[in-house]
């Protein structure tokens, strides 16, 4: 799919969660994003990790607020703005898992294609994104608002 059509996609499915308020939790995530989810908590299930999901979608107000000091990212600089992004935390242990564990997740995530924050100059173990053939800066346009 081109980028121009996955942008239209991405804008629709946010309009169903936003403006129907359709949907909670994990259904704020793109269907393709959640179905990796699903799997990736089906895969730390089986090991005896079970996961929790903490965030999916960030309002862009939420963002900013979180811009300073907790991530980089400003509002629509977010793939949580798109759906496109969760965090995760260990269900039984929390944010103090070992690192083995948070080594695993992020294996496992990846290996379903996603884009796991573990790998990141600044840690982020919890995170994990979907961006295939684009980037937030080509989604951003379909969803800022030019006053």
């Amino acid at each position: 799919m081109d980028k121009n059509k996955h942008a239209k996609v991405i804008a629709q499915h946010l309009a169903r969660v936003f403006l129907y308020d359709e949907q909670i939790g994990s259904k704020k995530l793109y269907p393709d994003v959640r179905e990796k989810y699903y799997k990736l908590w089906d895969i730390m299930r089986e090991k005896r990790m079970q996961i929790k999901l903490v965030e999916t979608f960030r309002s862009v107000p939420r963002q900013n607020s979180l811009s300073r000091g907790v991530t980089n990212a400003k509002g629509l600089q977010s793939y949580h703005q798109y759906g496109l992004a969760f965090d995760v935390y260990f269900l039984y242990k929390g944010w103090d898992a070992p690192a083995d564990w948070w080594q695993a997740l992020g294996e496992e995530g990846e290996k379903l294609g996603l884009i796991w924050g573990g790998r990141w100059k600044s840690k982020d173990y919890g995170h994990f994104e979907w961006h295939p053939n684009f980037t937030w800066e080509d989604l951003k346009p379909y969803l800022e608002v030019v006053d």
